[in-house]
């Protein structure tokens, strides 16, 4: 109860200017913090300063917790106690989730040694310039960013600076920049790589989608479109496989592992000036806020996040593209619709559109239509998971529990687009749609 977790906090307190606590491991998405409990355990220093505001924290909440009691047996309103309960619970989730937080320059300074290697081995002159390394994040997030990390520092040595001789016939210093920088940003930690290199070829990314058919021979898509192409699986414009390119793997599985941190990755670049890489993440795996979804009866959640507006289409606005599913029209322009309902096992989803509700999210650079039944207003939900107890589910997160006991499944939108892809409703055919190709034109 309360009072036991005082008990601990105070055991834990005594005498000890940083106290270490142990962490859930890293493979399930929920953290958790309790008393230590072995030597062997995975653990983490926790400065005393907030164990202490813990204890107070706890103690507030057994107060608020008696005024409640006390105001149900007297028959009073319980609204005013229950208010301070939940203010106090809240403020209490804040502490708890700052006890495993760490700053990320705890990862960033290994990748001084990392820029120096590749530099040398590539024949490039590279530093690297890291900003915003107090900033913290969840120990269990930076330990899952540390690989992705390491591909995009070694591409932008390898890929993005040019030779040096090549650097002095641009104008530009022998010496390439890599610039790592972290700080907050509206509730999320935001990590951008960059360098100061050549920038994306745009015409031989163009070139070599055509070559695999990810775009046809006469489609025009946008810059950021072909951005997004490099991450790609198996995509490369490299002419030779090297130790350290060539191959077409890599940023595929960037982009899938920071999907996995509930995160996003945005790649801009400008000719003969650089490209950068940004990550945008959730401050913790364990809490966010959702937006329920009403899906054949069922109430399933989706990031609030990952949600760029909600509409009511119009009769008339959904159409088919002969063989490449559906879109839906957004102030005239074409937007690939997936129906939930279809996806998720749902027999009567063929009804008519108008009747429900679009939710726009944001995949690939484009944006992409959910249709469902309905929606209710967004609240913050504590992720579980669903292994080992199941296998893995495509295009679900995890499971939360809502306020009246039920389990709703977080959904996941590349996943939910894999999903798709996996029943014949391709995202691929689809995405020229969102680029601006004529909706009635032939496949």
């Amino acid at each position: 109860g309360v009072e036991a977790l005082v008990a601990e906090l105070h055991a834990a307190r005594e005498g000890t200017p940083a106290v270490e606590a142990t962490v859930a491991p890293t493979a399930g998405p929920a953290p958790v913090f309790r008393p230590r409990l072995s030597d062997t355990a995975p653990a983490l220093r926790v400065p005393a300063a907030r164990l202490d505001e813990l204890i107070d924290l706890v103690g507030e909440l057994v107060i608020a917790q008696a005024a409640v009691s006390q105001a149900a047996e007297d028959g009073a309103d319980l609204l005013e106690s229950l208010d301070t309960l939940r203010r106090h619970t809240r403020e209490l989730q804040d502490r708890v989730m700052a006890v495993r937080m760490i700053p990320l320059g705890t990862l960033f300074g290994r990748y001084q040694r990392l820029v120096r290697e590749v530099a040398a081995a590539r024949g490039r002159q590279a530093r690297l310039d890291v900003r915003g390394a107090d900033t913290e994040l969840d120990k269990s997030m930076v330990e899952m960013l540390a690989d992705p990390l390491t591909h995009l520092v070694r591409n932008a040595v390898d890929h993005g600076l040019e030779a040096p001789e090549v650097r002095q016939a641009a104008g530009k210093p022998p010496e390439g920049r890599v610039t790592l920088e972290a700080r907050h940003e509206s509730g999320h930690v935001v990590v951008t790589l960059a360098d100061d290199g050549a920038g994306l070829d745009l015409a031989a990314i163009r070139a070599r989608a055509v070559q695999r058919g990810l775009i046809g021979a006469h489609e025009s898509p946008s810059d950021a479109r072909l951005r997004e192409l490099i991450c790609e699986p198996g995509f490369s414009t490299a002419a030779a496989v090297t130790e350290f390119s060539g191959r077409g793997v890599g940023l595929d599985v960037v982009r899938n592992n920071i999907a996995a941190l509930h995160g996003s990755l945005e790649i801009d670049s400008r000719p003969g000036q650089g490209t950068s890489f940004r990550i945008r993440l959730p401050l913790t795996l364990a809490i966010l806020d959702a937006l329920g979804l009403n899906v054949g009866g069922r109430t399933f959640m989706l990031p609030v996040r990952q949600v760029k507006e909600t509409l009511r289409p119009r009769t008339g606005d959904v159409s088919p593209v002969l063989g490449r599913g559906e879109i839906v029209r957004v102030r005239g322009e074409p937007v690939p619709l997936l129906r939930l309902g279809a996806l998720l096992g749902d027999d009567d989803h063929r009804g008519d559109p108008a009747a429900g509700l679009v939710v726009l999210v944001e995949h690939l650079g484009g944006p992409l239509g959910l249709l469902v039944d309905g929606m209710t207003e967004a609240r913050e939900v504590v992720i579980k998971s669903l292994q080992p107890h199941m296998a893995r589910i495509e295009g679900v997160l995890g499971g939360a529990i809502l306020g009246d006991g039920r389990v709703a499944l977080i959904l996941d939108v590349p996943g939910l687009v894999r999903l798709a892809a996996g029943r014949a409703a391709a995202l691929r055919p689809l995405a020229p749609v969102a680029s601006g190709i004529d909706a009635g034109a032939s496949p």
